[in-house]
């Protein structure tokens, strides 16, 4: 099933709502009002422009989330309106992988091309894999060094 714009996230157990209305005082205590309503939610948690919403185990998910968006979009119109994002022109360049996935999978084989270069006896170029596995992770823990 496919999700409105809104809900980033959707896993057994737990949705995650993003909108510029959920932002706003009024649009979140209309929002969490409405969710205290819908039968399938066992708590929803504020963020500063999000919902995280913990949903009780029975059933399926998609109905789920679609009862609860259809309940939010309800009082909260604005919600129905909003348009998906574009996706990143990475992601449709390789076929679907998203640009993380694609960075990961390239620091992997950065290191294991680097051992099997080092086990081989391939210095140089056991070397030159090396220096590219770690300028890799470097960039990888400057992007994400917030998260560390």
């Amino acid at each position: 099933m496919l999700f409105p714009a809104y809900v980033v996230h959707a896993m057994e157990g737990r949705v995650r709502l993003r909108h510029p209305v959920l932002g706003t005082e009024m649009g979140r205590a209309r929002a969490l009002e409405v969710l205290k309503g819908v039968t399938r939610v066992k708590e929803a948690v504020p963020g500063k422009a999000s919902i995280l919403v913990y949903l009780k185990k029975n059933g399926h998910l998609e109905t789920a989330v679609a009862a609860l968006c259809k309940a939010l979009e309800s009082e909260l119109p604005e919600l129905a309106k909003t348009r998906a994002p574009e996706p990143h022109f990475l992601r449709t360049l390789l076929g679907g992988v998203p640009p993380r996935k694609l960075e990961n999978r390239t620091l992997f084989a950065a290191l294991g091309t680097s051992a099997a270069l080092g086990i081989m006896g391939s210095e140089k170029a056991h070397v030159f894999t090396a220096a590219a596995f770690g300028l890799l992770v470097a960039h990888h823990i400057w992007v994400r060094r917030r998260a560390l």
